[in-house]
């Protein structure tokens, strides 16, 4: 094995031998800590200046730490984002250090941007007061005369000389970001190539994707290909970020099985055990996605394509390989700051160390017990390996520094955090001897003048008696506001998404606003599952569930016992076709044989999974069919599902436009858009916030891919919701929602009031194991860059038995390195709230058998509910339910009964049975409701429990404003004249809304200025020169295109010429039928089309080329379009071809789109070097048999003026 961080220091130090504030050239003694500057400020005389907070001791020893290497350890809440922002603004300020010489550098975008700016706003402020004087020694730029000569082009935009004063701002940039800049700069000298393009999550997936797709190697049946598509693309991240190469890892498991395997029994005992077992079938796999990762990467250099983990590694090489670039880094960059050092890889930290190691101003700021990234291949304790990645310019390893003061938590949240993270505070057993380096975390001390805050610790029988407290908590709190006084932000963070549901569910019975945080809650809330699900039933006939979801939905509300007749026609038709299949017959012979009576008796498991409610859908029975069950479709819901299947069928003809189109027409016909917007006290915008955040998913992906395939979209939806992402974009908490996230999610936020459920054993912490052995996706730790810092297997291969107990140990120390991974989550989750920390965990989870136990976190916090010296405890006990031994869940022993399908408008009224002879099972419960007169609970058999409607009363409103529309008002208003309506206050505000929508609408519109986009198809050509000012419509706001049968035919048959040829081209979109294939017949007979073109002249010639992608510069705009077929003449004319599925147009039509054959003919001229009289092109219209050959094409001057006309 190669590589590894003393290794890695030392090379760093042979690079550069001393540095500004490190020690001499020759090594004698240390230079000044400020590079012989003396400052003018202290920190806190800096501050009085600027009327800003004074710092504390130790931010102030921060902010003027000397330019030498220096880990800050900062604690959550502790400052760090002030005091990195104040430290650069005192280097500034000093003279020290100029602002364009400052390289910051965090995780996130939004953190990057908070940073930037706070140094923005705080330089400004100091120039503003003049503090930043003229004459301050400035190191200026390093001219190009004095570079190295291939040098000179890279950096001549980073050379100009700024006048004093005047310095720009510093360089603040994600880890990525920092990482892209400098493989975009130095990257040629290690063979990367500029025109190489950085793919996102949506374009990696899809090119691992095809990886596996054309495998052509053995792969177990059962691994499904998105499964191995995300393992594959997990393997090549984690290689990627620990700096090794496919084979290395092939080459590890190859030398470390043989081992594994064949080990002489002890005794009686031979075999190793299940988890060896497990451990060598896992590593069997891993060599394979070794093999496929091996393939992506080459497909990647093939497609001169890189994603996030290659950009690191190439970064990384950059830094170790590359002197110039090492020196010219460290030359414009006198001081780095390193944000959130506990979440960095082994890649990030070789990255940093071989460029700005060996004595550099680095300051690294972190907290291990907020490293919560080690799915990402971050570890806690290699945030103390800082010290030997950047020695001090003597060789001493400095001591790290603290910020220990929380401004954000009030004492009695800090009080509970502490106690979580106290066993974090203690180097685990197994790191004795490798995890050099690890220190104990000081506690977090209160700040002055905080108030007590309140933790409340509460259990509760099931999970929706829990999510019913959390909503009931929050109303009250929001109930009890005085008139102006701002709701405090609130969030509920959750282990897992899974938890989300209940909480949505009961934050909307309530009327409180939510946001759901996250792609994979995102498709949870109702109007999004809505979509998704239609996208699903429109292009898998496989997803009855999806169809199930929209049948039994609110807006067709088909009942049981017609959706269990759906489902036994379904049987039925799938039935129908095996028979015909073992029969050598055709499905309409079988249909032709008189009834046996026998067909529906006996449905086959198998053949019940393969029946398609979807199928069954589009060929509803005829009136009266009754299977052999005896039941039948009602009349009523025979039509309903009609109405579906036409609705469904013609969203089909939408899926060959755009993926936001489509997304917009779906919801236009589910009718969501206007559903979400007609909801009670959530306004109209906030009600699309959830159907908008999809869009923008939706947008995302197609500028990320270029897909608009919508089978792919979903098939990358469901591995990227199962995805968590650190730079999801969190909106600021919003006081009118609450927030619902994962934990994950939460980092870096704060809110007033933190809820966090679920806190039950193997929930929270979870239970998950993380050993390398069981995971076939994840790179053997021994090969982990940190490998220092985690449990090692070290096999015993002498016997069975001391092979077993030696995995038995290392599984041990997973357990506790898990623990404390879930450890430094809940310290996460506790450090976001500011006044109120409200944890609950529950006896049963959904519809679960077996009891939980309270999470080991709220044991720890049992010391704090005991009152202290002043007879208050530190931690509140809130509600408590403790089950007796054999209770058992009430979701076993409780039916819920209501009418199917109920009222939509109101939700359904549920009695509640439950069977309990017991009184106190049900009041531990806490439900609502009260007993039948007369009748004595713990006497009954049952309780019978009645909950109205969540929106009672709603279709009596909606019934009564509907007739106040109808007869002319209300009638206690429909008396009065116009004057007295004018004087009730709500009637004057809508006049006066009215009056200025009025005056908008008739107001002389604003000419707008539409700049064109930087490119156009030579289909827009076409437009331009018919209707410019619907193209410009069109551009300023796009509007779906009508349906059309020519759509669906036209790709069919194009995708058949292209099989035809041999071709795998792709259609731009604007080339798609639809627009210029208007002229289809509604009975389009495609094997017919077929026949024409095999039996034409064009199916009898060989093209030159097949959907040729050209482009051409325009009247200042670049044209792009795909040339359907080339030919060349003997006499080396060519011929451009262009397939029209459709009929001929008329005639002045045709003159119309003949400007597009004369942009394909002046590209190609062009391309070629010949005079456009050597090209001649021709429209084919298939269905017509005809080749139309304009005779009077446009020249390049004509083409100029339409293009320049219509840009005005």
């Amino acid at each position: 094995m190669t590589g590894g961080p003393i290794d890695h220091q030392s090379e760093s130090r042979q690079h550069v031998p001393g540095d500004d504030g490190g020690t001499s050239a020759e090594g004698r003694g240390p230079l000044h800590p400020y590079g012989g500057i003396e400052p003018r400020f202290t920190p806190e005389e800096l501050a009085d200046a600027l009327d800003g907070h004074r710092p504390t001791p130790q931010q102030s020893a921060v902010i003027s730490a000397p330019l030498t290497p220096r880990l800050v350890v900062a604690g959550a809440g502790s400052g760090k984002t002030a005091t990195m922002v104040d430290r650069v603004v005192w280097l500034v300020a000093n003279g020290i250090v100029r602002a364009d010489q400052v390289l910051g550098v965090t995780f996130t975008r939004k953190a990057a941007g908070e940073l930037r700016d706070r140094v923005r706003g705080r330089l400004s402020v100091l120039r503003a007061k003049g503090l930043l004087e003229a004459g301050q020694p400035q190191d200026p730029p390093v001219p190009l005369a004095a570079r190295e000569p291939h040098d000179a082009h890279v950096f001549q935009d980073r050379t100009t000389e700024e006048a004093p004063g005047l310095s720009p701002d510093p360089t603040v940039l994600t880890y990525h970001s920092y990482a892209s800049t400098l493989v975009r700069t130095y990257g040629l000298r290690i063979g990367v190539e500029p025109e190489t393009v950085l793919l996102g999550q949506a374009q990696a997936w899809q090119l691992a994707s095809r990886v596996v797709e054309s495998w052509d190697g053995e792969v177990s049946a059962d691994l499904k290909a998105s499964s191995l598509t995300q393992q594959v693309l997990g393997l090549a991240s984690g290689a990627a970020e620990h700096l090794r190469s496919p084979e290395e890892i092939e080459g590890f498991i190859g030398s470390f099985v043989p081992q594994l395997l064949e080990v002489p029994p002890r005794g009686r005992t031979r075999s190793p055990g299940d988890d060896v077992k497990t451990a060598v079938s896992k590593m069997a796999r891993t060599r394979l996605l070794a093999q496929l990762v091996e393939r992506f990467r080459a497909l990647k250099e093939h497609t001169e394509t890189m994603d996030f983990g290659d950009l690191l590694e190439r970064a990384a090489r950059i830094a170790r390989e590359d002197s110039a670039a090492r020196e010219l880094e460290r030359e414009r960059f006198k001081v780095v700051l390193l944000d959130e050092f506990q979440d960095t890889s082994h890649a990030q930290m070789v990255l940093f160390a071989s460029l700005f190691g060996a004595g550099h101003s680095v300051m690294a700021v972190g907290d291990p017990q907020q490293s919560i990234y080690g799915f990402r291949g971050a570890s806690a304790g290699q945030l103390f390996g800082f010290g030997r990645w950047f020695p001090a310019p003597d060789g001493a390893v400095s001591e790290p520094a603290f910020l220990t003061t929380a401004w954000r938590n009030d004492t009695s949240i800090l009080d509970a955090a502490n106690v979580i993270a106290r066993p974090l505070r203690t180097p685990p057993p197994w790191s004795a001897g490798t995890a050099e380096g690890l220190q104990e975390v000081p506690e977090l001390d209160a700040r002055p003048g905080a108030g007590p805050g309140r933790v409340t610790v509460s259990r509760y029988l099931t999970d929706d008696d829990e999510s019913r407290a959390i909503a009931r908590a929050i109303h009250e709190t929001r109930e009890g506001l005085v008139p102006g006084e701002a709701a405090p932000t609130a969030a509920v963070l959750c282990r897992r998404r899974s938890q989300f549901e209940p909480v949505r569910r009961e934050l909307a019975a309530r009327g409180i606003a939510y946001e759901v945080v996250g792609l994979g809650g995102l498709l949870e809330v109702p109007e999004v599952a809505d979509v998704v699900a239609t996208l699903q039933v429109l292009t898998d006939p496989g997803r009855s569930d999806a169809l199930a979801r929209l049948l039994t939905g609110a807006r067709w509300r088909i009942g049981a016992r017609d959706l269990v007749a759906l489902a036994d026609w379904a049987g039925h038709l799938e039935r129908r076709r095996s028979q015909a299949a073992e029969m050598g017959l055709s499905v309409e012979d079988i249909d032709a044989q008189p009834a046996t009576g026998e067909d529906d008796v006996v449905v086959e498991p198998d053949q019940a999974e393969m029946a398609s409610l979807i199928e069954a859908l589009e060929t509803l029975p005829r009136p009266g069919w009754t299977s052999s069950a005896g039941r039948s479709l009602s009349e009523t819901a025979r039509e309903r599902m009609q109405h579906l299947a036409g609705e469904l069928h013609g969203l089909r003809s939408w899926l060959s436009e755009d993926l936001a189109t489509v997304l917009t027409v779906v919801e236009r016909t589910l009718g969501v858009d206007i559903e979400v917007s007609a909801r009670t006290r959530a306004a109209a915008a906030e009600g699309r916030r959830n159907l908008d955040a999809l869009m923008d998913v939706a947008v995302s992906y197609t500028s990320a891919t270029g897909s608009e395939d919508v089978r792919a979209f979903l098939a990358w939806l469901k591995v990227a919701a199962s995805e968590e992402n650190p730079d999801t974009a969190v909106p600021d908490p919003d006081p009118a929602a609450v927030q619902i996230l994962t934990v994950h999610a939460s980092k870096g936020l704060e809110w007033d009031q933190v809820f966090v459920p679920g806190m039950n054993a193997g929930v929270f912490p979870a239970d998950r194991g993380s050993a390398w052995t069981k995971d076939a996706a994840a790179v053997p730790w021994p090969l982990r860059g940190d490998r220092d810092f985690l449990p090692q297997w070290h096999p015993d291969p002498s016997d069975a038995v001391a092979l077993k107990e030696s995995m038995q140990l290392f599984l041990e120390d997973c357990a506790q390195h898990t623990q404390d991974e879930e450890r430094r989550l809940a310290y996460v989750a506790f450090t976001r709230a500011r006044t109120l920390l409200a944890l609950s965990s529950t006896v049963f989870t959904g519809g679960g058998v077996k009891q939980r136990q309270q999470s080991v976190f709220l044991e720890e916090l049992e010391e704090l509910t005991r009152p202290g010296p002043a007879g208050v405890s530190v931690v509140e006990r809130g509600a408590w339910t403790e089950a007796e031994a054999d209770q058992q869940n009430p979701a076993q022993s409780r039916t819920l009964e209501a009418a199917w399908p109920y009222d939509p408008l109101e939700g359904p009224e549920i009695t509640e049975i439950i069977a309990t002879p017991q009184d106190g099972a049900v009041q531990a419960q806490g439900l609502p409701g009260q007993d039948p007169p007369g009748q004595d609970p713990s006497d009954a058999l049952e309780r019978r429990i009645t909950h109205p409607p969540v929106r009672a009363g709603r279709r009596e409103e909606v019934l009564r404003v509907a007739e106040a529309v109808r007869d002319g008002g209300f009638a206690e208003y429909r008396g009065l004249t116009d004057r007295e309506l004018l004087d009730l206050p709500v009637v004057r505000d809508w006049a006066e809304e009215a009056r200025v929508l009025m005056a908008a609408h008739e107001a002389e519109p604003d000419e707008q200025v539409l700049p064109m986009p930087s490119h156009i198809s030579a289909s827009t050509v076409v437009a331009l020169g018919q209707d410019p000012q619907a193209v410009a419509a069109q551009m300023r706001r796009p509007m779906p295109r009508r349906p059309a049968v020519a759509a669906r035919a036209g790709t069919t048959f194009h995708a058949w010429v292209e099989q035809y040829f041999g071709s795998n081209a792709i259609f731009d979109i604007d080339e798609l039928p639809g627009g210029s294939d208007d002229f289809v017949d509604e009975g389009y007979d495609l094997p017919a089309l077929a026949r024409t073109f095999r039996e034409s002249e064009w199916g009898r010639r060989q093209p030159w080329a097949v959907e040729y992608p050209v482009e051409t510069p325009l009247g200042g705009l670049t044209v792009r379009g795909r040339i359907d077929a080339v030919f060349k003449e003997p006499d080396g004319h060519w011929e451009l071809v262009d397939w029209k599925s459709g009929r001929v147009p008329p005639e002045q039509e045709l003159t119309q789109r003949a400007a597009q054959l004369a942009v394909y003919r002046l590209a190609w001229a062009r391309l070629m070097g010949v005079s456009v009289d050597q090209v001649s092109a021709a429209f084919y219209y298939v269905a017509s048999d005809r080749t139309v050959r304009p005779h009077d094409l446009a020249d390049e001057a004509r083409l100029e003026a339409i293009v320049t006309r219509a840009m005005g």
